[in-house]
């Protein structure tokens, strides 16, 4: 990831409670910039790059074509290396160690499908999204942060994921959810849903 320091690891989707999903990292030990792989470009400019660069922390996520409008908790990573997931149903988390929305690389965010007593959450509907759907990241500068849906992807709770966490030259924010059939021996989904959006511009 840009700008930040982490194990050079392999990334494979994991079940964590609450039926969100997290993105474990093995091999803790080392400490390397993450391999950045090739990604597509992001439909923004140089210019714009540098405009938002310092745009602040996020503190909401609005999805307006799945009725998504969540307020924003900073997680970390969990004691066995995965990325912690946000306290309650409604809320998002985003990964306070990582890349901030607005700067280059990949900000990422992870969201709980349902809750306990057949309460749903706030990704419930996060697989519907469609390519050119708009999201918008609000920060505590008063900053609104538009992102476009490029494609959304499904894993297997197994699947090695570094795409998820890799950094461009350009920004980028992935949102991450259970999804497919629930394994009640197991206790977690079968698949992982993620969202990549490219950023598209911001405004005052």
């Amino acid at each position: 990831m840009v700008s930040l320091t982490l194990p050079k690891v392999a990334m494979h989707i994991v079940a964590s409670a609450g039926c969100a999903s997290t993105l474990l990292m093995f091999q803790p030990a080392a400490h390397v910039d993450a391999v950045i792989p090739p990604e597509k470009p992001a439909r923004v400019s140089h210019f714009l790059q540098k405009k938002i660069a310092d745009a602040g922390l996020p503190v909401r996520l609005r999805i307006p074509a799945i009725g998504v409008d969540a307020a924003v908790e900073g997680v970390g990573l969990t004691p066995e290396g995965a990325m912690d997931l946000p306290l309650h149903p409604d809320t998002v988390g985003w990964y306070s160690l990582g890349v901030k929305p607005g700067k280059n690389g990949s900000a990422v965010f992870a969201g709980h499908l349902d809750w306990y007593n057949g309460k749903t959450a706030v990704f419930r509907n996060l697989s519907t999204l469609r390519e050119g759907d708009i999201l918008s990241i609000e920060t505590d500068k008063g900053r609104f942060l538009l992102f476009a849906v490029r494609e959304i992807r499904s894993y297997n709770p197994d699947d090695l994921a570094p795409d998820v966490f890799s950094s461009s030259g350009s920004s980028h924010l992935n949102l991450i959810t259970c999804g497919g059939a629930w394994d009640s021996v197991r206790k977690i989904y079968s698949k992982r849903i993620v969202v990549f959006t490219d950023a598209v511009h911001s405004t005052p």
